[in-house]
């Protein structure tokens, strides 16, 4: 694992700076969205042009897609069922386990309230989930594991600092706690298995998750 250098450390101090500011600005979906976008395109900049180092080393490639697809799916069901596990039981108690297509479609309209806002929140939560899982899991998990040479403390200190970062947004610790439980799973993931568990899958499954707990928020107790 390669060490720290000056232009590292620039560019983790740019990327805290630009990503803080953020959260103090962002006051609409609008808002956040240019935030994800612009976040995720300037990680990406100071990797491949600043710092001069292969995207790869950050847990970027398109190698055996396939595998990585499937493992994007996988995660999101084992996840979303663990964690969900009581709403995922209210749901198909009030609904049934088999309904159809059009039903679905209805509850996810009800959900979002209109195609307009379904759209927006659909889009939002795209470009949030590629943007959490390039800056956590890709650089800032990368620059733990290189200052301090450590996969157990990288992955604990990423998962950590974004649990926290949810707060801001939802005042709430159980938030927290549950994105905190998220960033150890999908570090340690990106770490020991780094073929399946790439930017691109975490990101697949990152979007998933988020999207069914918007589905399956109102049977939650929480």
């Amino acid at each position: 694992m390669k060490t720290l250098s000056k232009k590292h450390w620039i560019a983790f101090f740019i990327i805290a700076t630009i990503y803080i500011s953020f959260f103090m600005l962002i006051s609409d979906t609008y808002t956040s969205i240019f935030a994800a976008i612009f976040g995720s395109l300037l990680c990406i900049f100071l990797i491949d042009n600043f710092l001069k180092e292969s995207l790869e080393e950050y847990g970027f490639h398109f190698r055996n897609i396939h595998i990585q697809i499937i493992s994007g799916i996988v995660l999101t069901f084992l996840m979303t069922f663990i964690l969900h596990y009581n709403a995922i039981s209210n749901f198909i108690s009030k609904n049934g386990f088999l309904f159809s297509i059009g039903d679905l479609m209805k509850r996810l309209v009800d959900c979002f309230g209109s195609y307009a806002s379904f759209f927006l929140d659909f889009f939002s939560t795209l470009v949030n989930a590629i943007s959490e899982e390039i800056l956590y899991r890709g650089f800032i998990l990368t620059f733990f594991q290189r200052a301090f040479h450590s996969s157990s403390l990288s992955v604990f200190l990423s998962a950590l600092l974004f649990g926290l970062s949810h707060f801001p947004f939802h005042q709430n610790w159980y938030t927290v706690i549950f994105a905190f439980i998220f960033g150890i799973v999908y570090g340690y993931l990106r770490i020991k298995e780094p073929e399946k568990f790439t930017i691109f899958s975490l990101c697949l499954a990152h979007f998933l998750q988020n999207f069914s707990l918007s589905f399956l928020l109102p049977f939650t107790n929480f």
